[in-house]
Formats: C-alpha cells, sequence, structure tokens
C-alpha cells in the first residue's frame, strides 16, 4: 500500500494523526514497536533486528540453533 501511495498523501496522512499517536506511545512502558523499528530501517538504509521479545505478542524469548551446534536468542523482529 505505501508504495503505491504519493508521498504528499503519506504526509498527509501522518501530519493529520501525529497527535493521537504521540500521545498513545508517548505513554510511560510505551516502546517503539515494529512500525517505529522498519521506520528506523528504512532511514538509515540499513537491517534492524529486535531480540528478546516484545511483551505484546509474545512473552517468552525464542532460541534457535545459530549454527555449529549452538543455540541463540532469535530476533523477534527483522527489517532490510
Amino acid at each position: 500500500l505505501a508504495r503505491d501511495t504519493p508521498e504528499e498523501r503519506m504526509v498527509d496522512f501522518v501530519l493529520k494523526h501525529a497527535e493521537e499517536y504521540m500521545r498513545i506511545t508517548g505513554q510511560d512502558g510505551n516502546w517503539a514497536g515494529s512500525s517505529e523499528m522498519a521506520a528506523l530501517s528504512s532511514s538509515l538504509g540499513r537491517p534492524f533486528q529486535a531480540f528478546g521479545n516484545d511483551g505484546v505478542s509474545r512473552e517468552i524469548v525464542e532460541l534457535g540453533d545459530v549454527g555449529g551446534g549452538r543455540w541463540g536468542v532469535l530476533p523477534y523482529f527483522e527489517a532490510t
């Protein structure tokens, strides 16, 4: 959807909803979500991964084989 939306319309949408968004996300205990992490990845032009748990959709940390028979924490979010 975003790739088909003119930048001017996206800016208008963000400005229209910015105050409400900041009111909701600016509360104590609220951390960045996948939207903010994807925006960070895009604006920096770099891949981004978040490890641990997201505290929203899951409360566990996922482990997986990271090679060589070793286990490691898997990212719960990835943007390329």
